[in-house]
Order: C-alpha cells, then structure tokens, then sequence
C-alpha cells in the first residue's frame, strides 16, 4: 500500500510541477502586462495606426490611436503596481515618456494636416526617436524570462508574446510603415529581419500541438505578413518610378483584419489552456491529498507495529530467557538438581549457555554420587580419620560450589552483556527508520517536555535535535498559542480535550528564526514501562495553502473582463447588506444592460463583441470610485455596488456620467460602433428590506428604462420608477 502510495504521489507531483511551471509562465502578471503592452503599442495598436494617420490623414485614425494610448497607459499603471526591480522602472519610465510624444504628435498631425502639410512634412516634423521605448520593452521582456528557470519549459504564452514583437512596435509594421514614408533601403532590410523572426516565432508555435483553431489563425497571420513581404520589392519599383507615397500607400494596402484576428484567437486559445491547467492542477492535487492521507496512516501504523513487535521480541527471546537461565545457575549452585534446564535447542548464545548449563549439571550429579560412594567407603576407617577426611570433604565441596558459583556469575554476565548489545542494535534499527520519515515525528512526555525528534523536524523548524530535548514543546507553538498550550496538553492528558484525536488539525508553527508557517498535526498516546508519551507527526502544508488561496482567487473574476463575476458580486452585496442594517447606512445598487449589442456580434463576430465588452468594462472602472464594485453577471449584462449611498438621487451624476461614456463612438479592428446602456438603480434598506428585493426592484427599473426609449436609468421609488 505505501509503495503503491508512494509511486501515485510522486507521478502526481511530477505532473504537478510540470503544470505549475506552465501554469506560472501563462499567468505570470508581468508576462500578461507585457504582452498586453505590445498589443496596444504595436501591431493592430498605437504605432500602426499613428504611421496609418500621416499616410492617410483620415481623422478617424485620431480616435484610435487615442484609445491606444490610453490602453497602453493603464497598462503600465497596472505594471508599475507590482513588485519591480530598478530596471523595470526605468524602462516603463521610457515607454511612457515616448507614448506621451506619440500623444502630443498624433494632435500636432491634425493640424498641420489642416494647414495643408505633405506626407513628408508631417513625417519629418512628427518623428519621434523610439530608442528609449524600445530599449525598455527589451528590458521588461528580459526580466520576465529572467523570473523563470532554465527547467521553465516554452509556453503557448512566449511564443505569442515573440511573434508581437517581432510584428508590432519597432518590428515588422513600424519598419515596413517608415520604408513607405522615407524611402530609405534600411528599413526594407529590417522588415525582412523581423519577417524571418516572426515565420521562426510561427513555426516554433506549431511545435507547441496547437488546435485548430490555432492553425488556421497561424495560416492567417503567415499569409497576411507573406502579403507584406511580397509588397516590398513592387514598393522598391514605384519608389523608382517616382510614385508619390500616397499612391504607394494606396495601391498597396493590405487588410490586417484576419492577421489580427489570428491574433486574438490565439490569446484566447492560450486562455483556455490555462484553464485545463487550474482543471489538471485541481484534480492532482486533490489526488495528492487524499493519497498522501493514506500513506500517513499507513506509515505510522507501520512503525507503531514495528515498535510493539520490537518490545515483545526484545522481551520474549533476549529477556525472559535470561532471567530463566539465572534463576537455574542460582538453583544449581544451592544443589538442587531437580531443576530441568531450559532453551537448550536454541541457535544462539543463549542455546550455548542452557548446553553449556545441562553439561555443568550432569557433572555436579557425578561428582555427587562419587563423594557419596567415597564417604560410605571411608565410614570403615576409625573416628578420628573419618571426621578429618569428613572435614576435609566438606571444606572441598564448599570450595567447589563457590568456583561453580563464580563461573556460572561469569557466564551471567556475558550473556546479559550480549542481550544488552543486541537490545541496542534493535534499537538503532528502529531510530533508523523513524529518521527516515519525511513528516517531522515529535516525542514528548506528559509535562509536554520533548524526548525525542528525528531529523524531518530539525529541518522543518530549524534547530538540532539537541537544542529541543528536555525543552517544553511550547518553544515551537508562537503566540498567542503558546500561552494556552499547558492548559491544553493538560486537558488531553487527563481526557478532558473534546477534539477528535483521529483527526489532523492546522495550526501555527513557529520556525527557530521567528517566522512561522501552517502545519498539520496528528497525535496520539502510547504507554511505554508505565509512562505515557505523547507523540506527535507533523507535516509542512504552507505551500498547499497558498496553492488553495490562489485557485480560490481564480474563481471570483471574470475572464474576460476581469471584472468580479457573479460569486464575487453576490459575496460582496451580501457584505454590503450586513454593514448597512449595522451601522443604519444606506448603499445603492445599478444593474446596467447593454443596448443593441446583439447586432455587434452578428454582424462583426464574437471577437469584435468581447473586444466591447472590455472596453466598456474598462469604461464602467473608470466611472466608479475605487469602493465601489462593478460585476459582469454574464452576457452584456453588469451591476455596480455603491456604498455609503446617504440619498437615493446620489446616483444621477454616475448613471448619467455612465451612459455619455458608454455610448461614444468606439473603434474597434477598423469598425467603428456605437452601442448605448440602460441602468437600474435601488437603494438599501429604504426602499428594498432584503437583498432580493433589491434585485427585483432594480432589475424592474432597468427594464422601464429599457421600455422607454434606452439608453437612460431609472430609479425605483415606492413602486415607481423615476428618471
């Protein structure tokens, strides 16, 4: 059972450990953040669409590259939120620094394009130097491989994150944009540079098993940039020609509608793997558990077997027969030659000794016999002789039995020597296999002062195990534990403690530094010579812990959104509910329901509607107060939790301020679309006395806004909806 344990849980661990890796890479928030950066900066982002304006001057490029900026903006706001060494600072520095140019330039190019300025000029007088940008989005891809070790194996998600920057700012598009504008052979060589970095990024995908799914969107993109590198030498033949850039532009327009829709599929198909990684790492870990449980068990029935049978072997084949033999050498030296002898069949010391005795005896009764043959004989001689010799006799046998007595003591003592020896070497092989135990495995006494530890427990709490004999086990336990201890071991000594002894517990531990981490703990009681010890295994869960914490985490955000989901909204309006009928302060809650979103999505694609979804979910954050949360509960449907409402209209500047956000003009790959909201708006707990009828209520305003024309709220008072 424990071999068969054991082969389960290292296989397990082993799959574990290579998802994990996988799983870390994938999620790694300085990797999402980086890859997110390049998205809104490069290809499809910032750079594509500010070289687009100058060669096309088309104003709607301006509000494009407007979002762009203000993506990649809250990307490296979120990125500057995490735990950054000297050099990351300094290159999101520089790529803000160069992204507030770009902001300035692309409203600088609306004017002088009004004032009438050729391509040329407005590139030459908007030229931005990129080299402090680009320097730092090396730099922050460079700490991020630099987080994973060279055991880390390649992952969907950095080889995505290579093909970006292989594409996107300062790669492919950038050069291929700048070739069109200025006309110079460098910037054609380095387009096929990074053409041949991202077909090597492209085909590196393919070895990664990809669906598909993936493969057709990689059949996109490699045809999409196949396009751009057949483009370059008919571009090299019109720059010959003298063909202005606009024509160029022009004549050679490529569509990057499938290459970036390549893209975002592949993003999502990297999201659904790291989903089958939470799946795979729920599962092993929770075989794991269940199998490590047994194995425990398992282990420490086993030793306690093995200790019972040492103490009835030690007793029954070393001890025993020693007293026997003993008490016999004792009756043999008093003469008593009725005693029967023995172990003599033994194959062992103890079977040399009991032969060695039988011998001794025969030849005792001998000699008996002859000195009583001999005295009769010597009867015949007269008095006087007869008492001499009878004296003499006498002072023979004596004499004797005292060096009969002094070599049976001798042969005593060598025999108890040697069981001592033996009872010792039994020992070691028992110390040998609890110091072989990965669980730390405490002895203590009924005063709670440790007897014993093996070496599982000096590595787990740091000391040696001469540092906690004779100490009180209350050294381990940190506060404010440590001061009920003795009252708790005192309860469980004398059977007062209610705990189910069969049952691990969790508790705090405290390391010989000072820190301290989780640790589950099993006791149990035996008695051994009339005293009761306490004996306690331990088993370090701090990483499993944390592994739980995170995996809780992952369940109470939305996706797509990133917004809190419908257990994380339910969780928090009830908290919400509790605070206000505590401390009598009202809060409000919206339900908001996107107009005319179902069109999008038929008519652009699932793709275009989550790319909305995103951006009026980044839209709704911006409105609301750090307090407050915002929800997606599936669909285009949201819901924003605002405490410390104090009036129910308090709400008219937010709904208001929502709905002018919302309803703007958005691009998105190349569409623009508008939709609108409808908001529903309750407060609690005047006008709704429980948390369902706050969402009935609610969700009845929302739907007299919906009835009334869209895109506007409503709010429930008294059974009547009001604007």
């Amino acid at each position: 059972m424990l071999i068969i344990g054991a082969f389960v849980i290292q296989k397990n661990v082993s799959l574990i450990d290579d998802t994990w890796k996988l799983y870390q890479t994938d999620r790694s928030d300085k990797s999402r953040l980086e890859g997110a950066l390049r998205a809104a900066i490069g290809y499809g982002g910032m750079i594509h669409e500010f070289k687009n304006f100058i060669l096309r001057n088309d104003p709607i490029y301006m509000e494009t590259i407007h979002k762009h900026i203000g993506s990649a903006e809250s990307i490296i706001h979120q990125y500057s939120l995490l735990q950054l060494t000297n050099a990351e600072l300094t290159a999101l520095d520089d790529i803000q620094r160069v992204i507030s140019i770009y902001e300035k330039a692309h409203v600088q190019v609306d004017n002088l394009v009004r004032q009438g300025y050729s391509i040329t000029q407005l590139d030459n007088t908007v030229k931005v130097d990129d080299t402090p940008a680009l320097r730092g989005l090396e730099t922050l891809r460079q700490e991020v491989r630099n987080s994973l070790t060279s055991e880390t194996p390649l992952s969907k998600a950095r080889v995505s994150a290579d093909l970006r920057a292989a594409i996107g700012y300062g790669g492919m598009i950038h050069e291929y944009k700048n070739y069109i504008l200025r006309h110079e052979v460098k910037y054609k060589n380095e387009v096929k540079v990074q053409l041949q970095k991202a077909y090597e990024a492209i085909a590196q995908y393919r070895t990664l098993e990809p669906s598909n799914a993936e493969v057709l969107a990689l059949n996109d993109i490699e045809n999409t940039l196949q396009n751009y590198g057949d483009n370059l030498n008919i571009i090299s033949q019109l720059i010959s020609n003298k063909t202005s850039i606009h024509e160029i532009d022009k004549s050679l327009r490529i569509d990057d509608y499938n290459a970036l829709r390549g893209l975002n599929i592949i993003d999502k198909e990297i999201y659904q793997q790291i989903n089958d990684y939470d799946s795979a790492l729920s599962k092993a870990l929770e075989l794991v558990k269940n199998t490590s449980y047994i194995v425990t068990w398992g282990v420490f029935l086993l030793l306690f077997s093995i200790f019972i049978f040492a103490v009835w072997l030690i007793q029954a084949r070393v001890i025993e027969p020693v007293l026997r033999l003993t008490n016999s050498m004792v009756r043999l030296s008093n003469n008593d030659f009725s005693i029967a002898l023995e172990n003599h069949h033994y194959d062992n010391e103890l079977g040399d000794i009991a032969r060695t005795m039988s011998v001794f005896k025969e030849n005792m009764i001998e000699r008996h016999e002859a000195e009583i043959e001999l005295e009769a004989a010597n009867n015949e001689l007269n008095v006087q002789l007869n008492n001499i010799l009878h004296l003499r006799e006498q002072s023979e046998q004596q004499t004797s039995k005292a060096l009969a007595l002094a070599e049976g003591l001798a042969d005593a003592r060598i025999s108890a020597e040697k069981s001592t020896l033996r009872a010792e070497e039994n020992e070691l092989r028992v110390s040998s296999i609890l110091n072989s135990v990965q669980d730390g495995i405490i002895t203590i006494n009924e005063k709670g002062i440790i007897e014993s530890v093996n070496p599982a427990t000096e590595h787990m709490f740091g000391y040696y195990s001469a540092e906690l004999v004779g100490k009180n086990i209350s050294v381990l336990v940190p506060d404010p534990h440590k001061s009920m201890h003795d009252g708790y071991l005192e309860r469980f000594v004398n059977g007062g403690s209610t705990r189910d002894a069969s049952k691990p517990i969790e508790q705090s531990a405290q390391h010989k530094d000072g820190s301290t981490f989780i640790m589950e703990l099993r006791i149990n009681t035996i008695v051994f010579a009339n005293e009761k010890k306490i004996i306690g295994v331990i088993k370090d869960v701090t990483e499993r812990k944390q592994w739980e914490h995170d995996l809780k985490q992952l369940a109470m955000t939305d996706p797509l959104t990133k917004l809190a989901n419908r257990n994380q909204y339910n969780k928090k309006l009830a908290e919400a509910a509790a605070v206000s009928l505590r401390y009598k302060n009202p809060f409000a809650l919206m339900l908001l329901d996107l107009d005319k979103f179902k069109p999008v999505n038929d008519r652009y694609g699932h793709p275009v509607g989550d790319s909305l979804l995103q951006h009026v979910a980044n839209t709704l954050l911006k409105c609301c107060r750090e307090t407050d949360t915002v929800a997606r509960l599936g669909g285009d449907e949201f819901a924003i939790i605002l405490p410390s409402s104090h009036q129910p209209l308090d709400t008219k500047t937010l709904a208001d301020r929502i709905i002018k956000q919302v309803s703007q003009v958005v691009v998105i790959e190349e569409q623009s679309i508008q939709v609108g909201i409808s908001i529903g708006i309750c407060t609690f707990p005047d006008l709704a006395d429980n948390i369902e009828a706050l969402q009935n209520q609610a969700d009845s305003a929302l739907y007299d806004a919906k009835e009334g024309g869209r895109n506007a709220y409503r709010i429930f008072k008294d059974g009547i909806k009001i604007k």
